[in-house]
Formats: C-alpha cells, structure tokens, sequence
C-alpha cells in the first residue's frame, strides 16, 4: 500500500539522492584513508564552500543598495 501511494518520479528522484549520498560517502572515506587527510581538514574544506552568515547579510545590503 506505501508503494502505490509515491508516484515513480519520486522513486526515482529518491533513487538519485541515494545514490550521491553513496557517492559522497565513499569519496569522504576516500580522501580520510587513501589521502592521509584528518576529519578537521574535511570540516576545514567544507567551511571553506558554505556561506557564512556575513557573506550572506553583505549580498542582502548590496542587492538593497542596488534596487534604491
């Protein structure tokens, strides 16, 4: 009865996330075993991509400076 009730698009956008959390997985542990790395270089690596929250608040005022 749960498998009828999710249609095959969700299936198989599902499928697609599963597959990159698999992915991403076995690249970590690639990078932590076969490149000598630690857990704080990852976590290093991964501050180095996500936008903090004074980046984000300096595009807000650059986009409110603009549309004034």
């Amino acid at each position: 009865m749960g498998r009828r009730r999710f249609g095959t698009d969700f299936q198989l956008m599902f499928r697609i996330l599963k597959a990159l959390l698999f992915l991403g997985f076995v690249s970590v542990m690639t990078v932590l075993f076969v490149c000598g790395l630690t857990i704080s270089d990852l976590f290093a690596a991964i501050l180095a991509f996500v936008p903090t929250g004074w980046g984000i608040l300096l595009q807000q005022c650059l986009e409110q400076q603009q549309q004034s």
